[in-house]
């Protein structure tokens, strides 16, 4: 994580309008929360259990395009650059399912769609 990170707010404090005027702001960049987000949710997942499987590639990917269009001075959308977490029931492109939890064996593998 670069430097600039450890000026990150706290994660579950952080509100949807805060992001959006922090990263247009420039006081952050959605690659930083990325990943800062990515640490916390791995740092927690020991004491709640509460995920499968990370996805930190397709966020940190997900995260450069915010950066970049931000760069360009485009509106990327409300939402963009703020971290969210997927239920693993919900199909996903290019990641694993398990609509039938909790039985893991009958995960649906990585989604074509």
């Amino acid at each position: 994580m670069s430097s600039s990170s450890s000026s990150l707010p706290s994660i579950p404090k952080l509100t949807i309008s805060a992001v959006r005027q922090w990263l247009f702001g420039k006081q952050f960049t959605a690659v930083e929360l990325a990943e800062a987000d990515v640490n916390f949710a791995q740092a927690e997942n020991p004491k709640t259990n509460a995920y499968l499987h990370f996805s930190a590639e397709h966020a940190l990917d997900r995260a450069r395009i915010v950066d970049q269009q931000i760069a360009r001075g485009e509106d990327p959308g409300p939402l963009a650059g703020v971290p969210v977490a997927v239920k693993d029931v919900i199909v996903t492109k290019g990641e694993m399912s398990f609509p039938t939890r909790p039985f893991p064996d009958r995960a649906i593998s990585k989604c074509p769609r």
